[in-house]
């Protein structure tokens, strides 16, 4: 049975932007979930999504509920069609200490559950969007996608199967998404323990044995005996702006660009192909320290990379930093991404020309600890990046499953009336 979408539909709103600063009258705190944040926000990571300030009458008529659905109607662009779609579960909203809205370019959507299943119906949603039937729901106008909403209220046909059909496929594919976020959540514990005891070691100077090293002057003030205020040049044997890329699908390199750099992490999915050779100086290894090096809302951001030995460079807008020492590692990436806010802070330039300078990266001083400690300090923390990597590489083979599994179960190709879901069904009785 084909039902219109808008017949499905017991609820729809735009979303808001809200404030930077309250007015503490008339505002109440909620965060905003942007089109940009849904794929994050789809497997856990909620990093991005920002804080703001809304009018308590607004925040009352938007905040999220669970079941509701996130729909991106504007913002796309060209390889960015706009439609995307996030469902809202109970253990997303727990995990938020204030309500929760979507953007002023989302719809929030309340399907009726006495006529589909929710969770059933973003998933077709999310194949739609796949398969390209919302394409011809798009409006492209002054280089912006927008979502012709109306027409696809009146247009879009939803597949409904049976309701216990509904409920097994959404629940086959909830349960995969529960394991991508609960190994995203297992990333920040250990990412978060990395950053508590960097900054016990190299802020606090905690480090162990601290009690036995007296404490010196030095030029960024008092620091342990035996460690030095040294510039980033003079500790690194690679600092470095990327090429100028000639692009390729079937290209020999990948290039990482400024995307695929966030929250102190290093990505290849959204890096792309390039034919030609790659001087040594820009081949990217293991451990080296990315800067994005150009615009604004981008500049300075840190990641550590920790991909592929081989055949990975990164374009003219980031800048390559490498350690000279291998004992230093470790500590160098973290470093550098402690110093996030000041790289932010050196970019110069007009607006939207914004650059940081070679020169700038190459001056910036940090207290380098002993070797020792730095030593110690790698055998800590490494295995907790390696566990990481583990994490990812399994959140990419459930998410590549997942995504295989979306159009077969949706259209009915797999039957899951055999399977055993008591658990899935009841937990999505339960939404």
């Amino acid at each position: 049975m084909t039902v219109r979408f808008g017949d499905l539909v017991s609820y729809h709103i735009g979303g808001g932007w809200g404030t930077d600063t309250p007015n503490p009258v008339s505002d109440a705190p909620a965060y905003v979930i942007r089109g940009t944040d849904i794929p994050r926000v789809a497997v856990g990571d909620l990093n991005s999504v920002p804080l703001r300030f809304h009018k308590s009458s607004n925040l009352a008529s938007r905040s999220l509920q669970t079941g509701d659905i996130v729909f991106e109607v504007s913002g796309g662009s060209k390889g960015q069609p706009v439609g995307r779609a996030l469902y809202v579960t109970d253990e997303l909203l727990a995990r938020f200490d204030q309500p929760v809205m979507c953007a002023s370019f989302c719809k929030l959507v309340r399907i009726d559950p006495e006529l589909a299943v929710p969770a059933y119906v973003f998933r077709d949603l999310q194949l739609g969007y796949r398969d390209g039937r919302l394409e011809s729901f798009q409006v492209q106008s002054t280089g912006i996608t927008n979502f012709n909403w109306k027409p696809f209220l009146e247009h879009f046909g939803v597949s409904l199967p049976p309701v216990y059909v509904q409920r097994r496929v959404a629940g086959v594919l909830t349960s995969m998404d529960d394991l991508i976020e609960k190994n995203w959540r297992r990333i920040e514990v250990l990412e978060e323990m990395a950053r508590a005891i960097y900054r016990e070691w190299f802020v606090r100077f905690r480090f162990p044995g601290h009690q036995n090293v007296p404490i010196v002057d030095s030029p960024l003030g008092p620091v342990p005996e035996g460690w030095q205020v040294r510039q980033l040049g003079d500790m690194s044997s690679v600092l470095t702006r990327g090429i100028a890329p000639k692009y390729s699908e079937d290209g020999e390199w990948r290039v990482i660009n400024q995307r695929c750099i966030r929250e102190g992490r290093v990505t290849l999915d959204l890096a792309r192909r390039h034919g030609r050779d790659v001087a040594g100086a820009k081949q990217v290894r293991p451990g080296d320290v990315l800067i994005n090096s150009t615009g604004v809302g981008t500049l300075g951001r840190v990641g550590v990379y920790r991909g592929p030995q081989e055949g990975v460079t990164v374009d003219s807008h980031v800048t390559i930093c490498r350690a000279t020492d291998e004992a230093y590692v470790c500590w160098y990436g973290m470093s550098l991404i402690s110093e996030q806010p000041t790289l932010e802070r050196l970019g110069t330039g007009a607006t939207g020309q914004t650059e940081l300078r070679r020169s700038d990266v190459e001056q910036l001083s940090l207290v380098q600890p002993s070797c020792p400690i730095a030593q110690m300090f790698a055998e800590l923390i490494d295995p907790m990046h390696e566990m990481v990597d583990t994490l990812m590489g399994q959140i990419s083979a459930l998410s590549a499953a997942r995504d295989l599994l979306l159009p077969k179960l949706v259209t009915g190709q797999v039957d899951v009336s055999g399977l055993d879901l008591e658990v899935a069904d009841a937990k999505e009785e339960a939404r």
